[in-house]
């Protein structure tokens, strides 16, 4: 692996085209063109997509540093901490369990309590966030699946942490 890793040559990947290049000339050809006769404009629909990342996992704690922890904390607690989660996937594959740290790895603690900062953020009156944008107010709307919000869709990884962010919003929220 470690050969590979040096030796490979996939490390880069070719330059894509821009799509500006590619869809310019049909927003333009639909720009130019009346409304009656254009078929072009009842083809480019707007959509938004909102991302949600998942809470923090098991793995980014025994190895990102993270903006809860100052570098020290993290220099100091790394070597203990792996050794830590080395000890729990080999108890793990010991005793059979299908489970592991770090493939597929599951929510931490802090992970755990950002899911449940947001559902209660998203728990929120959209109308009652002073704070907000009314773009804000119409994407909290969206997130919290009110009815008279566009129709949207949830769209998640099957990996436990992005579910478990997924399900603590829709069975908890």
């Amino acid at each position: 692996g470690i050969s590979y890793f040096f030796f490979c040559h996939d490390k880069t990947w070719p330059e894509q085209p821009d799509p500006a290049t590619i869809f310019a000339p049909i927003i333009e050809a639909s720009a130019n063109q009346n409304d009656d006769n254009c078929d072009i404009n009842s083809s480019i629909e707007k959509k938004t997509i909102i991302f949600v990342r998942h809470g923090e996992s098991t793995w980014n704690d025994t190895f990102n540093k993270g903006s809860h922890r100052s570098a020290l904390a993290f220099a100091i607690g790394f070597i203990p901490g792996l050794i830590k989660s080395l000890l729990y996937e080999f108890y793990l594959l010991l005793s059979g369990k299908i489970d592991s740290w770090f493939y597929d790895s599951p929510l931490s603690h802090l992970g755990l309590s950002q899911i449940k900062s947001l559902s209660q953020f998203l728990n929120q009156d959209p109308s009652s966030v002073q704070s907000l944008t009314e773009d804000e107010r119409q994407m909290l709307r969206i997130l919290r699946g009110d009815p008279k919000s566009p129709p949207s869709r949830i769209v998640s990884s099957n990996l436990r942490r992005a579910l478990s962010t997924v399900l603590e919003r829709c069975c908890h929220g």
